[in-house]
């Protein structure tokens, strides 16, 4: 098996064909590779697996499935803050609950949320008026 190093993942993807029967659907990651996809750590990788929200053996396609769905905490924070909206992780997931959003899960290591994101547009709009009023 050969392994090939790439810098910027995004870069290859917009290179390659759309749709799931392309190359890179298939390309299996190590939960390093899956952590800088995913802007986590491997040790996050490692309970996202053992929380059966990723495979064992980890495919960019799983990678892409799982962030239709889901996000991190931390994923959520990024994206309020390209609206202007800062606000600590203990805030958001507060305004979240407070509203009747739960996380999805808990990972086992630490106190990482997982949040069912589904239509992450409308969840990051629902956020934004949850934080900003």
């Amino acid at each position: 098996m050969t392994s090939l190093a790439v810098s910027d993942m995004a870069v290859l993807t917009a290179l390659l064909p759309s749709g799931d029967d392309t190359p890179l659907s298939d390309v299996r990651l190590t939960q390093g590779e899956a952590a800088r996809l995913l802007g986590t750590t491997p040790h996050n990788v490692n309970a996202l697996v053992a929380a059966r929200l990723l495979p064992r053996t980890i495919r960019a396609a799983d990678i892409m499935e799982f962030t239709a769905s889901f996000a991190l905490t931390t994923d959520l924070l990024d994206l309020l803050r390209e609206r202007n909206v800062v606000v600590s992780s203990k805030h958001l997931s507060q305004a979240l609950r407070q509203a009747g959003v739960e996380p999805h899960v808990r990972l086992k290591h630490g106190d990482k949320l997982v949040w069912c994101v589904g239509e992450r547009a409308a969840f990051i709009d629902r956020a934004t008026c949850l934080l900003s009023g």
